[in-house]
Formats: C-alpha cells, sequence, structure tokens
C-alpha cells in the first residue's frame, strides 16, 4: 500500500495567477504615473514657496538684499552681488513658465528676477500684486504670487 501525494501548483493554475496580476497591473500603473507627475508638481511649488519665504527671512535677518533668479528647470537665491543661498533644480518634467511669469528682468540677462530688501519688502514694491512665478508640469499648473508687502501666496 504506496501513497502517492503529487504537491504542486499546474501549469493552468500558474498561468492564471501570472494574467491575473498582469491585468491589474495594466490597470494600477496609469494612475500611479498620475500620481507621480502630481506629486512632482506639488513638491516643486511647495520648494520654491519655502525657498521664497526663506529668501525673504534671510533679507530681514541680515538686512540686506535677497535676490532670486528664475531660469526654465532651476532658480537661484542670492545676497545681492555675493554669496550664495540656495540653488535648486527642478523635478524631471516640471518647469517655471518665463513666458508666463510676470517678474521683471533686471539686470537684463534674459531671466526673471525678484528681490526682497532689507525689510522684507520685494524691490520695487508696488501697490497690489508684485509679480508671480508659474511652474508647469505633466499635472498641470500652478501659480505662485508675492504681494506688495513680500507675502508669498500659492494660486
Amino acid at each position: 500500500m504506496r501513497l502517492s501525494r503529487e504537491s504542486g501548483f499546474t501549469i493552468f493554475e500558474l498561468m492564471m495567477v501570472v494574467s491575473i496580476v498582469a491585468i491589474l497591473a495594466a490597470l494600477t500603473i496609469p494612475n500611479m504615473m498620475g500620481w507621480r507627475d502630481a506629486s512632482k508638481l506639488r513638491s516643486a511649488v511647495t520648494n520654491l514657496r519655502g525657498d521664497l519665504q526663506m529668501a525673504r527671512s534671510w533679507a530681514i535677518k541680515q538686512n540686506v538684499v535677497v535676490k532670486t533668479q528664475f531660469a526654465a528647470n532651476s532658480y537661484v537665491i542670492a545676497v545681492e552681488g555675493g554669496q550664495v543661498l540656495k540653488r535648486r533644480q527642478l523635478p524631471a518634467g516640471v518647469i517655471i513658465k518665463l513666458s508666463d511669469t510676470t517678474f521683471a528682468d533686471d539686470d537684463l540677462d534674459g531671466k526673471p528676477d525678484t528681490s526682497f530688501n532689507g525689510r522684507g519688502i520685494p524691490v520695487p514694491g508696488v501697490v497690489g500684486d508684485l509679480g508671480n512665478v508659474v511652474i508647469e508640469g505633466r499635472a498641470g499648473r500652478r501659480q505662485i504670487n508675492i504681494n506688495a508687502v513680500g507675502r508669498v501666496q500659492t494660486s
């Protein structure tokens, strides 16, 4: 009396599992890509907003002019005429839309820029909204505004 018991999966069962996994992957990967693009845009906006607030705080603390200069895929924050405080590259697929950014090119180098003076007021301080930066990615576009008293807001 010999009991023979075979264990394991049949090829049919394995193929069914592989098919189910492939179908689930095909359904979830596009959603994950959209989530990743939205996350990149959100983090770029959050970083730029925080860096502009840091530039304003540094200008007040040190009583100096702090300038932020924008390029298509990066920006630099520096004390006017000297020390670089922060240089940040934007994530892949996220850009600063220079044509829609309303800050002037004060130093005529082809890149828009904004500055905060030692009181935290944007230079030049004008009534109303001073300017904005438009950040664009595959997930949409966001705008960061700086008003005449130096308040940095996201819209």
